[in-house]
């Protein structure tokens, strides 16, 4: 999560996990899955030249509906609710040289908003399938930041400043059988959002790279 106009660059590392149930009927199929962080690795971040230390959160919520044009293909679209949380702990420059203050920072940004994308996948037979997959979103966003210097009244940077968000998604994504009705997925998305703060704020930059595995079993 980056400010490209100076209001910082925040990264981190996240575990999460990614419940989802999926309905097929016919070429038809619809879906919701949850992604959500469980733990975050605390990170040192240069903020205004000083060190500070770093910790997010992160919780997707996706909902799709999908047509399987071709065997190989498929279509869907769907809607993306989504929240990023950052808190900060560090010092800052309040006067001359040498003159520090303790802070706390606490950073929401949030989004939600329609996406559509295509689907391609090739079966091997009985060892498994691949699917690779592109979606484009177009999405508001929501940025709530605030910092505590330790006054009684929090100095208030942004206060639910509009972003107009834009941006793809990618996943390439391979499935394979274990036992029965059981199979596991491993794969890896990606995700490049843009967002112009309204107001003339700078705007957000949002880059998500995740590698996971999982399980499906179908009923």
């Amino acid at each position: 999560l980056e400010s490209p106009g100076g209001g910082g660059t925040f990264n981190t590392t996240l575990t999460t996990i990614n419940p989802g149930v999926a309905i097929a009927y016919g070429r038809v199929y619809a879906n919701i899955n949850f992604d959500k962080s469980i733990d975050s690795a605390a990170t040192t971040q240069v903020e205004n030249n000083l060190p500070a230390m770093l910790t997010m959160s992160r919780s997707d919520t996706v909902l799709s509906l999908g047509y399987r044009v071709l065997d190989s293909v498929s279509l869907y679209a769907g809607w993306l609710n989504g929240e990023i949380g950052a808190y900060l702990a560090g010092e800052r420059q309040t006067g001359g040289p040498g003159t520090y203050a303790f802070y706390t920072q606490e950073i929401s940004y949030t989004e939600k908003g329609p996406f559509v994308g295509i689907a391609f996948s090739h079966g091997f037979g009985d060892k498994g399938s691949v699917s690779f997959s592109v979606a484009y979103a177009s999405l508001n966003g929501e940025i709530s930041q605030t910092r505590f210097t330790g006054g009684v009244t929090p100095s208030i940077l942004y206060s639910n400043d509009s972003s107009d968000v834009k941006g793809l998604s990618y996943s390439l994504i391979w499935t394979g059988p274990l036992n029965g009705s059981m199979n596991y997925r491993l794969g890896v998305k990606s995700t490049r959002y843009e967002g112009d703060i309204l107001g003339g704020q700078p705007g957000i930059n949002e880059y998500y790279t995740s590698l996971f595995f999982g399980l499906t079993n179908t009923f």
